[in-house]
């Protein structure tokens, strides 16, 4: 069954790859998209200007929800600034000095106008 674009308020993207770009148009504005580094899509949803990260989750002994301290997320381990382009082309995941288990962002604008 195929997906209309903007019909949906949950799109979950767990070890499913490099694939918040392509997705984001089935989404609503004001969506969630949990998603993890595992196959490298958190960095690219952190570089969309359309998302907003709202909240981590932890998963080691204990679940753990974060709000707080969100800026301390998302710095690469090398000194290269990464771009959206580079692990959309090449499907390779940025390592993060802090990672979370699960990143959840929101859908704040739409850069495609039909949305």
């Amino acid at each position: 069954m195929p997906l209309e674009s903007a019909s949906s308020d949950l799109l979950i993207l767990r070890f499913a790859g490099i694939v918040s770009q392509l997705c984001k148009i089935f989404l609503t504005i004001g969506s969630l998209l949990p998603v993890n580094n595992s196959r490298g899509d958190a960095g690219p949803a952190q570089m969309d200007h359309d998302f907003e990260l709202i909240t981590t989750v932890h998963c080691h002994r204990r679940t753990l929800i974060a709000e707080d301290y969100l800026d301390d997320y998302f710095f690469p381990k090398t000194d290269i600034r990464p771009t959206i382009e580079v692990p959309t082309r090449t499907q390779k995941r940025i390592g993060f000095k802090v990672a979370a288990g699960l990143n959840i962002f929101k859908l704040t604008t739409a850069s495609d106008p039909n949305l």
